[in-house]
């Protein structure tokens, strides 16, 4: 009997945890210094600069997205071997 492999792909929502050093003379410059930062990063879009710092998943934050929370998006896909979608949660 053959065997035929199958990925089912699911989406899901998790916080990172990313912890980086910010050089100051005090804990208020520290904060001003980290929140004008993150604030740069959040206002151009991509905030990948900060994961070369380095992450950790927290992984009990973990949930499954809807539908609907991903605009209409399949959140669930089975493909076969040839990663041709076979089933979607989309499309039911």
């Amino acid at each position: 009997m053959a065997e035929y492999n199958f990925s089912v792909d699911e989406k899901h929502t998790v916080w990172l945890r990313t912890t980086t050093v910010v050089e100051a003379n005090s804990k208020e410059e520290a904060e001003q210094k980290m929140l004008e930062y993150i604030k740069k990063l959040h206002a151009e879009g991509d905030l990948s600069e900060l994961y070369d710092c380095g992450y950790e998943t927290n992984t009990e934050s973990l949930e499954t997205m809807t539908v609907d929370e991903n605009d209409g998006c399949a959140t669930i896909e089975v493909m076969d071997e040839d990663y041709q979608t076979l089933w979607s949660n989309r499309n039911g």
